[in-house]
């Protein structure tokens, strides 16, 4: 009974408490990273939230962050006590539930294209120009992939690169010039591909002429779907 009482206490207004939980789920619905990757092309974020996408404002991103905003006011008004501690539960769990939910997904439910994810915390891509031919370019690019499915996938991979401006240099899109990388993963199977490509610059003012980059961006494909991740 003494629990009860501490509990009720602790609700100053269940109608501000309601207020609170719809908003919090849809500014996350707003952002949710899947099927793409919400963040790929971020620069700019506020709670995790990208706001500026490829140097451009990102409209759903500001009101995302304006509506977890909201969130959080009608929460502490909520609450007779612990604002603080409810406002920092909020933020935390806005950036861990939705990648619980898309595991949890992936290992359950999704097939095809749909049950890989990608770990651009393990990618990179080295350049370096040909010893005999500098127009040449030598490109080697690590992926890391994980097939979550019970079944085996094959799929086609591109890079994925945002310039942002005309004096930018072509880096890991350079790597699709020859063509897409095919990819087969078995069941419940995660790797480190390798893909190396020789690239002829001879005609590409902006190639970069050498260098190496890392957290790389990409797109796969397979039948008709498409992913940015």
């Amino acid at each position: 009974m003494m629990y009860k009482k501490q509990r009720e206490s602790l609700i100053r207004s269940k109608k501000y408490l309601y207020i609170s939980i719809f908003l919090f789920i849809v500014s996350m619905v707003l952002t949710f990273p899947f099927p793409n990757n919400s963040y790929a092309d971020m620069t700019m974020s506020i709670f995790n939230i990208p706001i500026k996408i490829a140097g451009s404002i990102n409209q759903v991103g500001v009101v995302s962050v304006v509506l977890l905003l909201f969130c959080m006011v009608c929460m502490v008004r909520a609450l007779n006590s612990h604002q603080f501690i409810a406002v920092i539960i909020v933020i935390i769990a806005f950036s861990f539930i939705p990648r619980f939910v898309i595991n949890l997904y992936q290992e359950s439910f999704a097939s095809g294209i749909y049950a890989i994810s990608y770990d651009e915390k393990q990618t990179k891509c080295e350049f370096t120009r040909d010893e005999i031919d500098d127009a040449f370019l030598q490109g080697k690019c690590e992926v890391y992939f994980i097939n979550h499915s019970n079944e085996q996938l094959t799929f086609e991979v591109t890079f994925h690169e945002v310039l942002y401006g005309a004096d930018d240099y072509l880096m890991e899109s350079l790597m699709n010039i020859n063509g897409v990388h095919t990819i087969s993963l078995a069941p419940k199977e995660s790797r480190t591909f390798i893909i190396e490509e020789t690239i002829d610059t001879t005609s590409i003012h902006n190639a970069i002429y050498s260098g190496t980059s890392y957290g790389v961006k990409v797109k796969i494909h397979a039948n008709g779907n498409e992913r940015v991740l």
